[in-house]
């Protein structure tokens, strides 16, 4: 006898994940102003830096949420024309509100007929392509969307080793649903390999250079000691190291880069698992979060 067979359950994570997520609709509770990120100046110095060979007149975010990329650019380059665009409605609506000096579209990477019909100096896409399993399409629209001369840069993870990988992920024992209505698995931390987008970049005659990225070591975040008596590790020589101890210091760990959170503290909410912190890996920082994934964060920048 078998059981009964659960749409969306693990053995078809694929085809139930959708690349539009009401999972980012959390960015309505994050202002722009105070949501900047620990890789905006990075993406910065590569879009407006000497290397950049002068300011863009227009920029064009793709996937820009709550537009804090662009109240980060605005608010330090005034004179670039700025415009954002999202597949969620509610968060173009939200950031056209929350940041004026820029204009907002809800439109999707994925649907060419959305798409605005200019084209700009500089694209940007960042920590959106790897919601994407495949690079056809959606990439060939960002591309469309570069003027003569211009550039895109594309910020998320890429996976320096020649391996593709898929990804999908999902809260434990939340079999029916990932929270604010979206139901099966999440997509969102795909790594595709920087030799697959090079492949496909090179047969279209798009020159592309990748620069590394090192993120900026978290802050720590205070932690409950955990009570209970004492727990001795360590012989000598040396001091004994001691766990657990209570009263004592806090202890802390690395904190996601999305905002701090504190654990084992009331009140305030519990951390998000699928939040980013760094990590090390082959004596090199990475991004991961509580599944257990290592995230080479990169830039690709592709010639127009």
């Amino acid at each position: 006898m078998t059981g009964p067979v659960l749409s969306g359950d693990v053995d078809r994570p694929f085809e139930s994940a959708r690349s539009v997520r009401e999972i980012d609709l959390r960015y309505l509770n994050r202002p722009p102003a105070l949501n900047h990120r620990p890789y905006f100046p990075f993406v910065a110095s590569h879009a407006f830096g000497p290397a950049a060979g002068g300011a863009p007149v227009s920029l064009l975010d793709i996937g820009c949420a709550n537009g804090a990329f662009l109240h980060f650019v605005t608010s330090r380059h005034p004179r670039v024309r700025c415009t954002g665009i999202d597949a969620l409605a509610p968060l173009a609506e939200y950031a056209a509100a929350h940041v004026p000096a820029a204009d907002f579209l809800h439109a999707d990477i994925s649907d060419r007929e959305s798409l605005p019909t200019g084209r700009y100096d500089l694209v940007t896409m960042l920590t959106l392509h790897s919601h994407f399993d495949r690079l056809d399409g959606w990439l060939d629209n960002v591309m469309r969307l570069v003027a003569p001369g211009g550039r895109a840069l594309l910020f998320g993870p890429f996976n320096d080793r020649p391996v593709d990988v898929l990804v999908r992920l999902r809260y434990a024992g939340d079999r029916d649903g990932a929270g604010d209505g979206e139901r099966g698995w999440i997509p969102g931390w795909n790594v595709h390999s920087r030799a697959s987008f090079a492949g496909y970049l090179d047969a279209r005659g798009h020159r592309h250079v990748f620069h590394d990225y090192a993120p900026p070591a978290d802050p720590p975040v205070t932690r409950a000691a955990s009570p209970g008596p004492p727990v001795t590790h360590g012989a000598s020589p040396g001091p004994p190291v001691t766990h657990g101890a209570s009263p004592g210091p806090p202890v802390t760990r690395a904190a996601s880069p999305d905002a701090p959170v504190t654990h084992g503290a009331s009140p305030g909410p519990p951390a998000d698992p699928l939040s980013t912190r760094v990590a090390m890996l082959d004596g090199r920082p990475v991004l991961t979060n509580d599944s257990g994934l290592c995230l080479p964060f990169a830039l690709l920048e592709v010639l127009g």
